[in-house]
């Protein structure tokens, strides 16, 4: 059975976990934080959780392309999500620190993800929604798991040795002995992956039948997890709901899940999803109230938002 897998541990653990993080959304008034607010929490976070338990000694060592930094931790995650927010407030100071702060907690995919989003935001609703919508979209994620099948099986090795002098497997930190072990079952039996996968929960058996080799405890790649735990079917499903929303700004931060799960496991992560749906539900809530009339000392976050300056409105006939 499909669903059978989710009686093993892993399996119960990420729906409880991905439960964890979207369950604010059931809440019908969420409650009211800004983004700076988050950030200087975050930051406080980052601070004491390096004072207790950073390096010390390894304060200076910082090495972008090998991704190596003393502060580097999930924090990042959260910097580049409220980077993303921030621009969507059009609030570009704040979101220059959030990048600042994201470098710092070194997560290139966080920085890649909040970057894609700023394209979209300065890009505007009118053109970006040409490409942030269902169709493309997962026409665009079934190309990033093909090449990520084909990146797993050596395809690209010589041309990523060639640019850039590391193996294809240390340019992605152990990643790709953890994606070829997903890639040759996926390629051995396509009819059943492109229909229902191997059941929720099924990667990590398949993982720790050969642990020895396993550098990362989890396939850090949610997009061909899903592929291969639930099938392409589902997979399609999962991504067009993303950019179904009538919101441009769900669908910019969407964006930046999406960069996420390209390359790591974030669905799993309730301490990202919860600000996430948070900030997600109140950015789609003001979108709404400036299309419907506009909120007095706020500028419309897209170029859609009607322009209403200099209309007046008209009085009674019978008035006085």
């Amino acid at each position: 059975m499909v669903l059978g897998p989710l009686g093993i541990k892993e399996g119960l653990k990420d729906a409880f976990l991905i439960f964890a993080g979207v369950s604010i959304g059931l809440v019908a008034n969420l409650p009211k934080i800004s983004v700076r607010t988050l950030f200087f929490i975050n930051i406080v976070c980052m601070v004491v959780f390096f004072a207790i338990f950073g390096d010390k000694s390894q304060m200076l060592a910082f090495d972008f392309e090998h991704s190596q930094s003393p502060f580097e931790g999930n924090f990042g995650f959260i910097f580049g999500m409220l980077a993303v927010f921030a621009m969507l407030d059009r609030k570009w100071l704040l979101a220059a620190c959030c990048i600042v702060m994201s470098v710092a907690a070194l997560k290139r995919v966080a920085l890649l993800g909040a970057v894609m989003a700023g394209i979209f935001v300065l890009m505007g609703p009118r053109l970006g929604r040409k490409i942030l919508n269902p169709l493309v979209m997962i026409l665009i994620n079934l190309g990033i798991v093909m090449m990520t099948l084909h990146y797993a099986v050596g395809d690209f090795n010589h041309l990523i040795t060639s640019l850039t002098g590391q193996s294809a497997n240390q340019l992605g930190e152990g990643r790709q002995i953890l994606y070829l072990m997903t890639a040759n079952k996926i390629f051995a039996d396509p009819w059943k992956f492109g229909l229902y996968g191997d059941g929720p929960g099924s990667v990590y058996t398949l993982l720790g039948s050969r642990a020895g080799e396993v550098v990362h405890g989890s396939l850090h790649s949610d997009l061909l997890k899903i592929c291969y735990e639930y099938g392409f079917l589902i997979f399609t499903i999962f991504i067009g709901s993303m950019y179904m929303s009538k919101s441009y700004s769900v669908r910019v931060a969407c964006l930046f899940m999406n960069v996420l799960y390209a390359t790591d496991n974030c669905l799993i992560y309730y301490f990202l999803l919860f600000p996430f749906i948070v900030l997600t539900r109140a950015a789609q809530e003001k979108e709404e109230l400036e299309a419907a009339g506009g909120v007095p000392g706020d500028r419309p976050p897209t170029s859609e938002a009607p322009a209403r300056a200099g209309v007046r409105r008209r009085m009674p006939l019978n008035s006085t």
